[in-house]
């Protein structure tokens, strides 16, 4: 199995869905939440192991499950049928879909391809996308720059990449352009993935630093956490408060009570 499984399950309409792109036999299937029986199965003979999430792309025609892997799919997500399908990409891929209003943002950072695709709804069937021509289906494409193993941040208004070697890039989620490109102070390995909360942005890094940086279209690096033991789990926020997990612990943070300061992490 590699590096073992990595995908989590998603909930939708009553149902329990989840990717499994293993080595042998993988397939996307959906269970009933209620009795566990199986509603559909849908086999994938086609793609590599992937370690990504799928997401639930809500669009004009209707809800569609959207998975990325060494190919990019859409399906009917009470169904398991396949919609769209999208290519070319890593053929390696942890990332997950990021849905937004507008748009459906993917990437991948692995050979041979390491894209961001900005996908409009409606899309349907095979896009074998080339370099340098355009496709309706895409609001806008790049052949580069996608992340390997953080997924992207859709915030306020931007769509932030973190590479792995702790280069972050702001990018305009209308055009794709970058609005800035900046590296953490103290660098590092970054194989979990940004949150974000009052317009505060959080990255762990495997050296075990944790960066916090002001959303906005300039870099503004605000704290640095050196929690002495790496972080590989993305942080979680909830109620006022940031859980950060390390190999060892589990640590809760909260920020000042209301009326004092911030009332969020």
């Amino acid at each position: 199995l590699q590096w073992g499984f990595a995908a989590s399950p998603i909930l939708h309409n009553g149902k329990v869905i989840l990717q499994v792109d293993i080595h042998d036999g993988p397939y996307i299937a959906a269970w009933d939440l209620e009795t566990g029986d199986l509603l559909w199965k849908t086999e994938r003979p086609d793609v590599a192991p992937s370690w990504a999430t799928p997401a639930i792309w809500e669009t004009p025609t209707g809800d569609e499950l959207v998975v990325n892997a060494s190919i990019i799919r859409g399906y009917d997500p009470d169904t398991g049928r396949e919609l769209w399908s999208l290519a070319p990409t890593s053929v390696q891929v942890v990332a997950s879909p990021i849905t937004g209003s507008e748009k459906l943002y993917v990437s991948s950072g692995y050979p041979p391809a390491r894209p961001i695709y900005a996908v409009k709804p409606g899309i349907r069937g095979h896009h074998e996308i080339e370099r340098g021509v355009d496709d309706p289906a895409l609001a806008w494409a790049q052949d580069r720059g996608g992340a390997y193993m953080p997924t992207p941040l859709l915030y306020r208004g931007l769509l932030y990449i973190v590479h792995h070697n702790g280069r972050l890039v702001a990018h305009d989620p209308a055009t794709g352009g970058p609005v800035y490109r900046a590296r953490f102070s103290e660098s590092g390995t970054c194989t979990n993935s940004p949150v974000a909360a009052d317009g505060v942005i959080y990255q762990g890094t495997e050296e075990g630093t944790l960066y916090v940086f002001e959303a906005g279209p300039e870099y503004k690096e605000l704290a640095v956490h050196d929690f002495g033991a790496p972080l590989m789990a993305t942080p979680a926020i909830s109620e006022g408060m940031l859980f950060v997990r390390t190999p060892g612990e589990l640590i809760a943070l909260r920020g000042e009570a209301q009326g004092q300061g911030s009332s969020g992490p």
